[in-house]
């Protein structure tokens, strides 16, 4: 009798092992590492590095994109988005695949200016008059992405300095915009010309030469300020006084938001003024929005 009980005890006690070992086995071993499906291998983490403050300054079939860095930690570089279309993920993961290639052709490693903590890249070959969004990223190692820098909307155009001097006193008394070329105030591309009456110094339309030529009209910019600010006030529909005139008076400092015959937006700042009568003559400097109704630079 002791030894049947002896055999039972034997017997269950082995039952407990074999449970114990078949739960350690299938459940409470330790946990394999979490894989990604593309890879098969356990998912990178990454310091929160990202690209902020972006700013982009337009110009002719160019654009200047300024940016400053969030973090520290290893990268190697950045991707600079430059895309006639706002860019949005496709992963929530922010994998390397986004839908457009970057304007960079190998990854961008940065300015050697070491002076300023902002990083800038310079893009070439862009279309004047073309609405572009543009946004950043920095490149880790492993060739995948930060999320985005802030999406930035320019438009490339025109700039230049030009000078005019009194109507009808010399050949370049009036200047075409679009071409960037000086032309005679009366011809049919000139945009603006410059005169005096009673101590005043204004740019004015065509129009008021010769009613069938191109109609140009001037406001003048509230509280003036640098090119940089002028143009965001612009952007969010702040800053001109007045609805446009086909005449404006100007003074040194000045600046101007011009509209041409084909609607298209001008910032212009007036330079400086020299000399007397008919050696009276004015500079200006302007950035060209080539694309009706807008007012972005």
């Amino acid at each position: 009798m002791n030894n049947r009980i002896v055999l039972l005890r034997r017997a269950a006690g082995l039952s407990i092992i074999a449970s114990l070992v078949l739960a350690f086995a299938f459940g409470c071993g330790p946990k394999k590492p979490a894989v990604t499906s593309e890879t098969g291998l356990p998912p990178v983490t990454h310091p929160d590095i990202r690209p902020v403050e972006l700013q982009v300054v337009a110009g002719n079939g160019t654009m200047t994109v300024r940016w400053k860095q969030q973090g520290t930690g290893v990268i190697s570089g950045y991707n600079i988005f430059i895309s006639r279309e706002p860019i949005t993920l496709k992963t929530p993961q922010l994998a390397s695949a986004v839908a457009v290639a970057p304007h960079n052709t190998t990854v961008y490693p940065g300015d050697t200016n070491l002076e300023d903590e902002a990083i800038e890249y310079i893009a070439y070959g862009l279309d004047n008059g073309v609405k572009y969004y543009v946004s950043v990223r920095v490149v880790y190692p492993d060739q995948s992405m930060s999320k985005p820098s802030n999406e930035v909307l320019a438009v490339c155009g025109p700039r230049g300095e030009f000078t005019l001097t009194m109507r009808y006193k010399a050949e370049n008394d009036g200047f075409s915009l679009v071409t960037g070329r000086h032309v005679r105030a009366d011809a049919s591309t000139n945009d603006l010309y410059f005169f005096s009456k009673d101590g005043v110094d204004y740019l004015a339309s065509p129009t008021r030469l010769n009613a069938y030529l191109r109609k140009t009209s001037f406001s003048l910019v509230r509280a003036g300020g640098q090119f940089d600010d002028i143009r965001q006030r612009l952007a969010a529909g702040k800053g001109t006084i007045g609805n446009g005139t086909d005449k404006i008076g100007i003074s040194t400092g000045n600046w101007l938001l011009v509209t041409t015959a084909e609607n298209y937006s001008a910032l212009i700042q007036v330079k400086g003024l020299t000399g007397q009568n008919d050696a009276h003559s004015v500079t200006l400097w302007y950035a060209l929005c080539p694309m009706a109704g807008a007012t972005t630079f």
